[in-house]
């Protein structure tokens, strides 16, 4: 999907659900499925003024079940909707709501695996200061990623798709806490990783953050050589943008821009 096919999305679902809005007998199903692909337009497009993706949220939630699939569903995308507006709180506020229903724990497949990656970002966040690690440990648990990834299963089988932040998550918090060089991961598994699932159109953004994130492993990401090279790399990232070549967007929990200034800031 590109900015273009994403922006003509967006006014399909608007001019969509003024119609059937209108329409005394239109399936809530409906009504909630479009205001959702709407949320995730908007957070695709990081349209995030007038607080118009809560509004469709509240919307959505108000014609769905509490603790049905569509009720999780909307809670998901509002979660990324706010996590891409930096609005770090609120998603674990979000978080908190869902995995607090009763009906949570019943959730399965990769329903239930986004869910726990989604636990494992905001520990990230923790760890990169934006939100207190008590407030996410009281949420979501204690970290442990090991857990994390064995209980994972849909999405690990998802090398090109969402085992793409599975992969990165220990990779950025190592890095963030300083064990990387005692963590079971080296620069070298990284590159073979990137080369064989990375190297890709479809996959062009997570190849260059991944590189970036080599160099910062490398500790050589301040030279003039390793500049070059992350500057690239964010040029890539800076054109790439708007182009998701098929990829779905949710592919990056938190923009990879937006990771790399709180890496390095």
């Amino acid at each position: 999907m590109s900015i273009n096919d994403c922006k003509s999305a967006l006014e399909i679902c608007v001019d969509s659900l003024s119609l059937l809005k209108n329409r005394p007998n239109t399936n809530r199903s409906i009504l909630v499925a479009t205001s959702n692909q709407q949320l995730a337009c908007l957070t695709q497009l990081r349209i995030f003024t007038n607080s118009e993706g809560d509004s469709i949220a509240t919307y959505a939630l108000s014609l769905s079940e509490e603790g049905s699939f569509n009720w999780f569903r909307t809670h998901e995308l509002h979660l990324h909707y706010c996590l891409f507006a930096c609005r770090y709180e609120e998603a674990l506020n979000i978080f908190e709501k869902a995995s607090q229903h009763p009906k949570f724990e019943s959730l399965g497949g990769a329903v239930r695996d986004n869910w726990q990656l989604y636990g494992g970002y905001l520990h990230l966040l923790a760890a990169l200061g934006k939100i207190e690690l008590a407030k996410v440990e009281n949420v979501v648990g204690t970290f442990r990623y090991a857990r994390l990834s064995n209980e994972i299963e849909v999405l690990a089988k998802d090398k090109q798709g969402m085992n793409i932040p599975l992969i990165f998550l220990p990779v950025v918090y190592h890095l963030v806490k300083g064990t990387f060089d005692t963590a079971d991961i080296s620069p070298e598994s990284l590159e073979k990783y990137r080369k064989r699932y990375l190297d890709n159109d479809m996959n062009r953004r997570s190849a260059a953050f991944l590189n970036m994130l080599i160099a910062f492993a490398k500790r050589d990401y301040k030279s003039a050589s390793a500049e070059k090279k992350i500057k690239k790399e964010l040029e890539v990232l800076a054109r790439e943008q708007p182009q998701v070549a098929g990829q779905t967007f949710a592919v990056e929990i938190i923009p990879y821009e937006d990771l790399w200034e709180m890496m390095i800031g």
